[in-house]
């Protein structure tokens, strides 16, 4: 999630190439063999931390506004009909789905 500019100041091509970046550290996680149960066990905690950071990015490209903390350079407005959520999954494969939230369903 660094550089902080790429992070703060997000835009479709910065947010795509700390995915990719991202897929790449996956990857090479998936490749390692630790020789000690100390290494599995650290390996476990910088999967978890790069897990979460692909989740965190990929919902970020998805999101195509600027709301709160989630400040997009290249959608700087607010979108007031974005009343959905963005439902994050899976882990070789990320996948993002809107849901759309309990009032759009009632209508």
């Amino acid at each position: 999630m660094l550089p902080l500019t790429n992070a703060v100041f997000r835009t479709e091509d910065r947010l795509t190439g700390m995915l990719a970046n991202l897929d790449t550290v996956w990857s090479d996680l998936q490749d390692a063999a630790p020789c000690s149960s100390a290494e599995h066990y650290r390996l476990r905690e910088v999967a978890g931390m790069a897990a979460m950071a692909r989740w965190a990015t990929a919902s970020a490209l998805e999101r195509r506004e600027s709301r709160a903390m989630h400040y997009r350079v290249d959608h700087p407005e607010t979108d007031p009909t974005a009343t959905y959520r963005l439902v994050t999954s899976g882990v070789d494969e990320i996948r993002v789905q809107r849901q759309q939230s309990r009032a759009e369903v009632a209508a």
